[in-house]
């Protein structure tokens, strides 16, 4: 049903879908799948889970390191490289992420608006694994951790069912995955916080 957004081990395009952005990590799953919608996610997942495989998401793959000594054999990894999109509703100050979306992607939406976010020091880290693994920002000693700006979760969960989470709605996922990261299940959106900042000045002292 994926047609070419489906790799497996052994065609042409194999090693360039399975390689991170952290290229010193020699991950070899048993497939790689590049699905663009959350509907596809919850294929993937059912499909996967039927065959009796794995599944891992990744979106950039800066983190790739926590895979470096895991048989991946049976594993098919989900990368979410195409499910990218950014919708700001500036009246709330906040915006809409889609999973795979970088920092940039969330500044170039924010910006026209006079709008930043809690983000780090590089623009093509994933807006999910940085959010919720912590999110140390430049704005972290006004506005707390980066954790702290997301609003709501939307996921795919190990049985393929697609699930929001938020203080007030399922609310002890809210709480795990804010930290859990990718063990609860694959976010395929976020709802974060804004900033109210048009211009901003920033760098650091390397010594």
């Amino acid at each position: 049903a994926l047609g070419d957004r489906i790799v497996i081990t052994g065609d042409p395009d194999y090693d360039a879908a399975r390689m991170p952005w952290n290229v010193v990590i020699d991950q070899r799953p048993f497939a790689v799948v590049t699905p663009e919608s959350a509907e596809e996610v919850v294929a993937v997942v059912r499909a996967v889970t039927a065959a009796g495989l794995r599944i891992a998401p990744q979106s950039t793959g800066h983190a790739a390191a926590a895979l470096a000594e895991t048989d991946l054999s049976d594993v098919v990894l989900l990368r979410l490289a195409r499910l990218r999109g950014v919708t700001v509703h500036a009246e709330t100050r906040t915006a809409i992420v889609l999973g795979g979306s970088h920092w940039n992607d969330v500044l170039t939406a924010a910006a026209p608006h006079g709008l930043t976010a809690l983000h780090g020091s590089a623009g093509d880290v994933s807006v999910v694994g940085y959010s919720l693994s912590g999110g140390v920002s430049f704005y972290a000693r006004s506005h707390g951790l980066g954790v702290n700006a997301v609003r709501a979760v939307q996921l795919v969960t190990a049985d393929g069912t697609l699930v929001r989470a938020s203080a007030e709605e399922n609310a002890d996922l809210f709480w795990a995955v804010r930290g859990g990261s990718g063990a609860f299940g694959i976010v395929v959106s976020l709802e974060i916080d804004l900033l109210p900042y048009a211009d901003v000045f920033a760098g650091m002292l390397l010594w």
